[in-house]
């Protein structure tokens, strides 16, 4: 795909068992490597970074907008553009941080503490599991609640916001 060959995103399978007779809970967390198709890569150019407490932020601009957000790979070059994959790690809940948007415009803004993303809808599991498209890119999130109808836009309002660098795989 391109000439920098990124076809490649990721996701978290979790599982949680529950042993009854000494009263503990497990958890594995496994890492999926997936296919991304051309469509589903965002492009953003990074316009500062600083480390806190060994983390790497990042301030962003994208054709969609800006923000702040976490960076997974190597370090950034400012003024360097990355294709990355978004990773929400809120708790989603419908009607409360997902509301139903007044825009029909495709959009990244930060206010406050919030990046807020603007996107549709594209299509929901029953467990939660919910794609966002965002112009040419999507977001995968989990929500609970009641959701909104497919095709409705909708402001997802984030504090745990992660960028993948894909650059690099």
């Amino acid at each position: 795909m391109d000439s920098i060959g990124i076809n490649k995103g990721h996701y978290h399978e979790e599982t949680w068992t529950y042993d009854l007779h000494t009263n503990t809970m497990d958890v594995t967390n496994i890492f999926v490597r997936i296919q991304i198709k051309r469509n589903q890569i965002m492009k953003v150019l990074i316009i500062d970074f600083q480390y806190i407490d060994e983390k790497c932020f990042v301030l962003f601009q994208s054709k969609l907008g800006s923000g702040k957000a976490l960076w997974y790979g190597d370090s950034p070059v400012v003024n360097n553009e990355y294709h990355v994959e978004i990773e929400i790690h809120d708790n989603l809940l419908w009607g409360n941080n997902i509301l139903s948007s007044l825009s029909r415009k495709y959009n990244i803004e930060s206010v406050n503490d919030d990046l807020i993303l603007t996107g549709k809808i594209e299509s929901i599991d029953n467990d939660g599991y919910t794609v966002i498209r965002l112009d040419e890119s999507i977001v995968c999130i989990e929500a609970i609640g009641k959701p909104f109808p497919l095709g409705a836009f909708v402001d997802v309002y984030t504090k745990d916001v992660e960028l993948f660098n894909l650059n690099y795989l």
